[in-house]
């Protein structure tokens, strides 16, 4: 079953940062005629130009945004009913709950089945259920079907109310054609790998931490940290001013994704300290440790929402829980000391990832589960 014959209208926050690779897999693999709503300030379908209706409540949304509340009006669900309407698909697909939450009231009215994919801090963070715990009781009575990157994810929105019927867990997948080769982890230097955004769900803080106590045994140790956000500057604070470890840790800042590729057949292990933030925000399932997995490494990685669910710990990477930097850094000392063994664990992992997270093979369970709910 597939969306060949179909047209289906994707709908974003309009947005797209460079970390939001998955959505740009939805547009560009979703079978079926593909239309694309940015649902941004100013909402406008596969980037034409907006009816000129849509400009009327941008000073209001604005105005809600910046008091904290839900940055939609009347005006505007009803230029979103009219795109629906104008484009006449056959289902929508709404990526992220919270702006499934916003356009609910066209949803609503225009009577299409539509699937609204939940990833992460949409389903996790404190103020966002609180915010838009109303919308989310109606969309979990009008939508066709909610898709959750994680068990966790899956788990949670089955008890805030949606039925469990209509739930379905399918996480991301990840580009195979870019892992083709298998890496040799035992034979690179005692190095290290993190990416991703330096915020608190992240916690590179506690990687670096974990780190440092790698260096008291092993000092020839290197780690690489790709990526930016409000904790880089913090970091780095603490890898040159308090740990003093600075000469061994580069911050790469925001690169190519074919950069991230490259250090991956360059390392020793890739590590991923995810947690619960204050906030309440978990991750999915986080994309980097599935491009990690496929190119064959050894991760070591904390027993966090989607993580637990593709690693199956000493045989496909290590797990550790939350906050555990002491268990982390031991996991980084064994890869060091048994680097056969991190040749090992990475080709199991290689192989798992192959098996259960090659993109197109999740494009098109998602695509079943679509076309199911139609």
């Amino acid at each position: 079953m597939n969306l060949s014959n179909k047209k289906v209208l994707i709908v974003t926050n309009g947005f797209l940062p460079r970390s939001e690779t998955f959505v740009r897999a939805h547009i560009q693999h979703l079978s079926g005629t593909k239309f694309v709503l940015h649902e941004a300030w100013v909402p406008r379908v596969d980037n034409a130009w907006p009816h000129p209706y849509a400009y009327i409540d941008l000073p209001y949304r604005i105005f809600q945004h910046w008091r904290g509340g839900i940055p939609t009006s009347s005006w505007y669900n009803k230029h979103i009913f009219n795109e629906i309407r104008r484009v006449k698909p056959d289902v929508v697909f709404i990526e992220y709950g919270t702006t499934a939450g916003m356009i609910v009231d066209a949803l609503e009215q225009c009577r299409l089945p539509y699937i609204v994919h939940f990833h992460g801090h949409d389903a996790s963070v404190d103020l966002v259920l609180k915010r838009y715990a109303d919308r989310y009781r109606r969309l979990a009575s009008s939508a066709a079907a909610v898709i959750a990157v994680s068990r966790s994810m899956q788990d949670n929105l089955i008890k805030s109310g949606f039925l469990k019927e209509k739930v379905h867990y399918c996480p991301c997948g990840v580009e195979a054609s870019k892992f083709e080769t298998q890496a040799n982890p035992h034979q690179a230097a005692p190095l290290f790998l993190t990416t991703g955004r330096f915020v608190d769900k992240k916690a590179p803080y506690l990687s670096l931490l974990a780190f440092s106590k790698v260096l008291r045994n092993f000092p020839e140790a290197k780690l690489i940290m790709i990526g930016d956000g409000p904790l880089k500057k913090i970091c780095q604070e603490l890898a040159f001013n308090v740990l003093k470890v600075g000469d061994s840790v580069q911050f790469m800042g925001t690169v190519a994704h074919s950069i991230v590729v490259e250090h991956l057949y360059k390392i020793r292990g890739f590590v991923q300290h995810s947690i619960q933030a204050p906030s309440g925000n978990c991750e999915g399932t986080p994309v980097a440790v599935m491009e990690a997995m496929m190119a064959g490494l050894p991760v070591v990685a904390t027993r966090h929402a989607g993580i637990a669910d593709i690693i199956e710990h000493k045989k496909t990477g290590f797990l550790v829980e939350e906050g555990d930097i002491a268990e982390m850094a031991r996991w980084m000392c064994h890869l060091i000391k048994n680097p056969f063994d991190a040749a090992e664990v990475g080709k199991e992992a290689r192989k798992a990832a192959m098996k259960e997270h090659c993109m197109i093979n999740r494009i098109r369970e998602l695509e079943s589960i679509i076309y199911g709910a139609m």
